[in-house]
This record gives C-alpha cells, structure tokens and sequence, in this order.
C-alpha cells in the first residue's frame, strides 16, 4: 500500500475534520517523538509506516483499506508540542494535549458527556475514553478513508498537522464556532 508517489488529493467533496480524526485517531499509535503515551490515557500521537503494516497490513486497495480501519479503535489525537522540526515535541507526552480542543469540547457537549455550565462535572480531559469508546462504534466516513488511503501513499511518520498536510486543507471542512 505504501509506495513512493505523492499525488494531489481530490475528493468527490470535502469532508468533515471530524471525519478525518476519525481515521487518524483508528491509525495512528502511542509512539509520541520518541516516547510513548502511557495507555491509561487513551490518546494517539504519531502515524508511522510500521504502524500501518501492523494494523492494517498489505492493503493495495480503498475498500480493503477502509474495511480494515473500521476494525480499529479510536484514540482521540494528541496536538503536537511544537512544530515538526522542533526537539521540544518530546513534551507531547507530558502536556498530553488533545488536536482541535474545540471540536473535542463540541463533540463531549453534543454527546451529553460533558456540560460547560456544571461546575461540579468531570473534566473534559478525563472524558477522553467515554468519547473515544463512542467514536471507535461509529463507521468510518467513505470519502475520509479514500483520502487517508491516496495520503498515506509514500508517508513517512506523521503527527495530526502533517497528516492534516498531507490530506489537503482544502479537503477538510472545520465547524464555524
């Protein structure tokens, strides 16, 4: 499945962020720059080449592939400390940081597991596994997966900005706040 070539992306239309988080979240391990996310905390961090081979395996097609990352779990993605080149990515771990607070905020409040105005609720942080237990029994969207599937071609080991790179910004759709 992994080959070389890097092509320009195109969907039939674009796609929803949390679509795309879905698969990452499916894909991607508990290896964080160089450590790894203790497993209590139910999060994902990097995609690597390895990672695919050991989850999804010699996948050549988008409906293998898709069929394959249904089966997976999801770890909700943790937001990378520092940009890709910097050495202060190692801190990932220890900040422990969810990708797209917002959409992770939005998505506990549409599902009842958190609301904003209890004072005496959980933290949103420690809801991370209620949710992603929830998201690991809902499919995978189609088109997500055919543009993880044509991403993924020739990847080397991606964090969630340069798998959101790798996609396309103009393939993913953000929710107006």
């Amino acid at each position: 499945m992994i080959g070389l070539a890097v092509s320009v992306l195109i969907a039939t239309s674009p796609v929803p962020v949390m679509d795309v988080l879905q698969v990452y979240g499916r894909l991607a391990g508990p290896e964080c720059f160089g450590k790894t996310v203790p497993a209590a905390a139910g999060a994902s961090c990097q995609l690597t080449a390895a990672r695919i081979r050991e989850t999804i395996g010699d996948v050549s097609s988008e409906a293998g592939f898709e069929a394959r990352l249904a089966a997976l779990p999801f770890r909700w993605p943790l937001k990378p400390y520092g940009t890709a080149a910097s050495p202060s990515n190692v801190k990932t771990v220890a900040i422990n940081k969810n990708a797209e607070t917002a959409v992770y905020m939005r998505e506990l409040e549409q599902r009842r597991l958190y609301n904003k105005n209890d004072p005496t609720g959980p933290l949103p942080t420690s809801l991370r596994p209620a949710l992603d237990a929830q998201l690991s029994r809902e499919p995978v969207s189609p088109e997500a997966s055919k543009l993880a599937f044509r991403a993924l071609r020739g990847a080397p080991t991606l964090d969630w900005f340069s798998f959101l790179e790798r996609i396309g910004a103009e393939q993913v759709v953000w929710p107006r706040y």
